[in-house]
């Protein structure tokens, strides 16, 4: 075994690693631990399309807001209000955090040429550890969230992943491949006392401790095997659970009572939990399958309840594709877009004020069985429209409308004011199964009151959101672009603020080919090659 390796208290991350905190989301140690009335323990997937938290028998799903396709390393703070987590939105992987009371997404970390993943909390909720580097070699930081210090935790040649931190704070835990395997390490939350903890046969990863501080679980490699083992402080280990396929990425419930895993084979997980001893293993039967999974107790507002019926906003493909003369030699393609509501209850917004100096901000209501209703907090900014035909509060980013190169990249983007929503354009009977509601926002977004301190519109069950090609903005310039295939893609909801159901979904898109058969100077030709109903990525592969 090799010597233990000591770091010196106190290392700066290097200057490339600068932080950028909001004073929403800077705690004092201690208050941010605490928990609010009415939070719940609940298991949190999340996949290919963003993240779900269930209840832990697998019932209640419901989309978490924020987290978008690619974004990885879910953490929950303590108090269960902040969502810490890695994504790439911005180009390099980086580390941001959303706050359940504002709403806000802040970016944590810009650090070029290198990538922070895998967040953990520290119990107080003051601190976040990581592990930043290139694709083999990684080391761990810690970052105080009131931005007064940031320290290196490792350096070296070896890859340093997956930190977790006790229970009681004091040491971090995490994945190492300094002896050439990954074993379980520990080092002291202050950056000294670097120490292996087990040396496993085959590979240990992915530690996580059990909430009485005196052992982990861990996932174990062995061969082609994967199973979920545990590790005490004395660096004993025993197999905890294993079956035929892959178990991994153990995580405890708030309790210790049982342990949650990803269970599959084949490349397809799907989330798992057993009792503390590892018995009685019962699968949680999501609709997709699984990347990771983690067991917190989350803030009210952001806890899946079988009581509550919030909406589930569908966008349908774009259709009625029409070109035209902007003036001059400017063309522009407009479209029908249509939005339906096939959720469980209303998307019912409120907006308001306390003068007419301040923006107004949007409250998003979700209704539950028994006439109790839940308030969610910072999901929009409402906007008076003064240009006609308007002239009434738009909710801002409700549909964006993009035309994208095959590979993805945003060629053009609408310049769409925003969304009166109303149940107006009647039912969306094109789903089976949904009942739709009686109208309920039949009124007119506030028009010609400017000075307003209060509106409320939405889109109840069954209804449909839709606007023809050209009307308030339905179209994108297509001025100067070459001729070739292209993606027209909508999609609802698009910063994933408005909380739903589900937000597979929120997509839709067309594969067009852009042709100009008399030059530039006459209007191009849109041809639809295929239709993508619930994908923004509609090219020869789906």
């Amino acid at each position: 075994m090799p010597a233990s390796r000591a770091l010196i208290a106190g290392t700066a991350v290097s200057l490339a690693v600068l932080v950028a905190f909001p004073l929403v989301i800077a705690h004092v140690a201690g208050a941010a631990g605490a928990l609010r009335p009415g939070s719940r323990a609940a298991i949190i997937v999340v996949d290919g399309v963003g993240a779900s938290a269930m209840l832990p028998d697998g019932t209640a799903r419901l989309a978490l807001p924020w987290l978008q396709s690619g974004d990885t390393d879910l953490a929950v703070s303590p108090s269960g209000r902040r969502l810490a987590f890695s994504s790439a939105r911005a180009g390099n992987r980086e580390l941001y955090v959303a706050d359940v009371a504002t709403g806000v997404v802040e970016r944590l970390t810009w650090t070029r040429g290198r990538e922070d993943v895998e967040p953990a909390w520290s119990p107080d909720g003051s601190r976040l550890v990581w592990a930043s580097g290139t694709e083999s070699n990684h080391d761990l930081h810690a970052i105080r969230v009131d931005r007064k210090r940031v320290r290196r935790l490792t350096s070296g040649p070896a890859d340093d992943r997956e930190p977790a931190w006790s229970p009681d704070g004091r040491t971090v835990a995490f994945a190492s491949d300094e002896q050439g395997a990954f074993d379980l390490w520990t080092v002291a939350a202050g950056g000294v006392g670097r120490a292996l903890l087990t040396d496993a046969p085959g590979q240990a990863r992915a530690p996580d401790w059990h909430p009485s501080g005196a052992r982990l679980a861990f996932t174990g490699l062995v061969g082609a095997a994967a199973d979920v083992w545990v590790v005490r402080l004395d660096g004993t280990t025993e197999r905890l659970v294993a079956s035929s396929g892959y178990d991994g990425r153990p995580d405890w419930s708030p309790d210790g009572r049982r342990v949650g895993f990803l269970r599959g084979r084949g490349g397809t997980l799907y989330p798992w939990s057993a009792q503390a001893d590892g018995t009685g293993a019962v699968a949680l039967t999501p609709r997709r399958g699984a990347q990771e999974l983690t067991w917190e107790r989350l803030d009210a507002e952001l806890a899946p309840s079988r009581r509550a019926r919030p909406p589930d906003l569908d966008q349908r493909a774009p259709r009625d594709l029409v070109v035209r003369a902007a003036g001059g030699r400017q063309f522009v393609v407009g479209f029908t877009s249509a939005t339906d509501n096939l959720g469980l209850g209303p998307l019912w917004l409120r907006a308001r004020r306390p003068t007419r100096s301040h923006p107004m901000l949007v409250e998003q209501l979700v209704q539950h069985d028994g006439g109790a209703v839940t308030t969610l907090r910072g999901v929009g900014v409402l906007r008076y429209e003064r240009h006609p035909p308007h002239r009434h509060w738009h909710l801002d980013d409700f549909v964006r409308y993009e035309l994208r190169s095959l590979d993805g990249r945003v060629v053009v983007r609408d310049r769409k004011s925003g969304f009166c929503l109303i149940d107006r354009w009647g039912f969306a009977r094109r789903v089976r199964g949904i009942r739709p509601a009686l109208p309920r926002f039949v009124g007119d977004c506030s028009t010609l009151q400017p000075d307003a301190l209060r509106v409320e519109q939405g889109s109840s069950v069954g209804y449909t959101d839709r606007y023809p090609a050209f009307f308030h903005g339905q179209d994108l310039e297509l001025t100067g672009l070459p001729a070739g295939r292209y993606l027209l893609v909508q999609t609802a909801n698009p910063e994933r603020r408005l909380r739903e159901v589900d937000y597979s979904n929120n997509a839709a898109s067309l594969l067009v080919r852009l042709s100009w058969p008399s030059g530039r100077v006459s209007a191009p030709r849109i041809q639809v090659l295929r239709t993508c109903a619930g994908s923004a990525t509609c090219g020869p592969s789906t």
